[in-house]
């Protein structure tokens, strides 16, 4: 089998960057400036907290966090006010992923380095080597079980440790780095990018997979460290010898990055190829102390200094909220939304079914007044209501509140001064825009579609394998994405519905290893 549908990601890539690295006489990234020229773009709108966990599994599953249930890198529960906090892995997706649709089909599949797909389905037909897990797990995760050896047999240059997520040399990512960490940093990705370059080439060569994804997240660790050095509206009228430095370090990495597509896209040359982002990326200006501003208004009680150090060591995921004194919290700054206890199902002190809607418009209306005294506006854009923006059979795993900033920024827990606080220098944040550019037989060019969904992709993806959709899709295959003649010959087919997810039992993660991966987490801003 050769590949047929041939998937790229680049975490967190944004046009903002890739439009300037794609322009000039001598362009950074010539060959996906070509393929953009043959092809089509369009932005692609992330999930409504656009957040790596839900926005991978949306692409990844066709449907909203509300319909497969994840929505962050942790899962919280309460239990007698206490928080109960573990890691999310692909046994917490209800929804089956495009991987094993494919195989049910008779296409083989492969999906390299893509996060929350560990433990990997037990129904593939294919390769999965899964992103965002430790080194020691990479090996039990991957599937089929002899692959991983015949892997490091075959490619005695690619190192597992450094091809996993190293938590021991990531977590040394502080959200302000010196200028040599930061250039430690990207010259850290450089070498791992390489090494997944190299293992999605042996895969596309030995595995014969029919559809084939590979992701590459450099783009989003880099962004989140040295954002300041790649937006073009960020750049200093007159530049200084670090600033010159570092942008051709990060520079590098772009270049390195065109170089894969290139090479990828080479080995598939019967391939439809797709190439998306799961979320965008843009500067945060300031940060909002979500839980300061609710005890302000007294709905949370924090601990006392003595009570957190008192339950220090019980729990490797301690929050400073006394949830049982509060009526609304905040769990994670990545979730960007507020939880509000409800007395009627068992969450003592927390708000009674009967006044939880009102409670919950007066939240509303309190968080929409919150303003930026630099700029004299308000800094919350639009507070989304679970059922409005997460509905589905998971609806009620998702924050009661999800909160978007006018600069798309992430909350922050922590107990301060001020509900809000300038961020000066501004730091690299997720933006809902995404990327979404494809070429290939049968694909229109030079076009510029009206922005796609992230659960599109999935769509798209099957389509392009021969694969019929799912009825119970919420993504689907745009018709303009086509030539109206290649439309009319290969119309996308919809199918049977999905299948209920069965995974092979992982190994539980070391104390140790979930400790370095949270360092990791917070240093990314993802936690606190």
């Amino acid at each position: 089998m050769t590949v047929k549908s041939l998937f790229i990601g680049m975490d967190g890539s944004t046009f903002t960057v890739l439009d300037e690295l794609m322009s000039g006489p001598e362009p950074i990234m010539p060959v996906l400036a070509e393929l953009v020229k043959k092809g089509v773009r369009a932005h692609l709108k992330s999930t409504p907290n656009p957040l790596t966990p839900p926005a991978w599994v949306s692409l990844m599953t066709g449907q909203y966090p509300g319909v497969h249930g994840i929505y962050d890198f942790l899962k919280s529960t309460e239990n007698d006010g206490e928080l109960y906090t573990e890691l999310t892995n692909s046994q917490d997706c209800t929804r089956e992923m495009i991987w094993t649709i494919a195989s049910r089909h008779g296409v083989r599949s492969a999906a390299l380095n893509l996060p929350f797909t560990a433990p990997p389905p037990r129904d593939l037909n294919g390769v999965i080597m899964p992103g965002f897990v430790p080194w020691k797990h990479l090996s039990r995760n991957t599937q089929p079980r002899d692959f991983y050896k015949r892997m490091k047999v075959d490619l005695p240059g690619v190192e597992p440790k450094q091809l996993a997520w190293d938590f021991q040399h990531e977590e040394k990512s502080v959200q302000h780095q010196s200028t040599d960490q930061q250039r430690d940093w990207v010259t850290y990705h450089l070498a791992r990018d390489e090494m997944w370059f190299e293992v999605a080439k042996y895969v596309i060569e030995n595995e014969k997979p029919g559809l084939m994804a590979v992701m590459f997240d450099g783009t989003d660790k880099l962004q989140h460290q040295v954002w300041p050095y790649l937006d073009p509206r960020l750049a200093p009228a007159e530049p200084d010898a670090t600033y010159r430095e570092m942008r051709e370090a990060s520079l590098q990495y772009f270049r390195n990055m065109d170089r894969y597509i290139e090479g990828l896209v080479a080995l598939c040359p019967d391939a439809q190829v797709v190439l998306a982002s799961d979320h965008g990326f843009t500067a945060q200006t300031a940060v909002f102390n979500a839980n300061t501003f609710l005890a302000q208004k007294g709905y949370l009680s924090f601990r006392s200094a003595a009570e957190i150090e008192e339950l220090a060591g019980k729990s490797g995921f301690l929050t400073p909220v006394d949830v049982s004194a509060s009526k609304a919290y905040c769990r994670t700054p990545s979730t960007n939304g507020i939880y509000i206890r409800k007395a009627w199902l068992g969450e003592e002190g927390g708000v009674a079914e009967e006044d939880y809607e009102a409670f919950r418009d007066q939240l509303i209306a309190e968080l929409m007044a919150v303003i930026d005294p630099r700029t004299g506006e308000p800094h919350v854009l639009e507070v989304l209501k679970r059922e409005e923006a997460f509905a589905g059979q998971s609806m009620e795993k998702a924050p009661d509140l999800t909160l978007v900033m006018v600069d798309s920024g992430f909350l922050s827990l922590k107990k301060a001064e001020e509900a809000l606080e300038p961020l000066d220098p501004p730091i690299g944040t997720h933006h809902p825009d995404g990327i979404f550019v494809a070429c290939g037989q049968g694909i229109q060019e030079g076009v510029e579609l009206a922005p796609l969904r992230i659960v599109d992709v999935a769509a798209i993806l099957l389509h392009h394998a021969g694969v019929s959709v799912p009825v119970d899709f919420n993504g689907k295959v745009p018709e303009g994405l086509y030539t109206a003649e290649a439309w009319a010959s290969n119309p996308a087919q919809i199918g049977e519905a999905t299948k209920v997810p069965s995974h092979l039992v992982s190994a539980e993660m070391s104390e140790e290893e979930k400790a370095l991966l949270m360092e990791q987490l917070a240093a990314l801003g993802y936690a606190e």
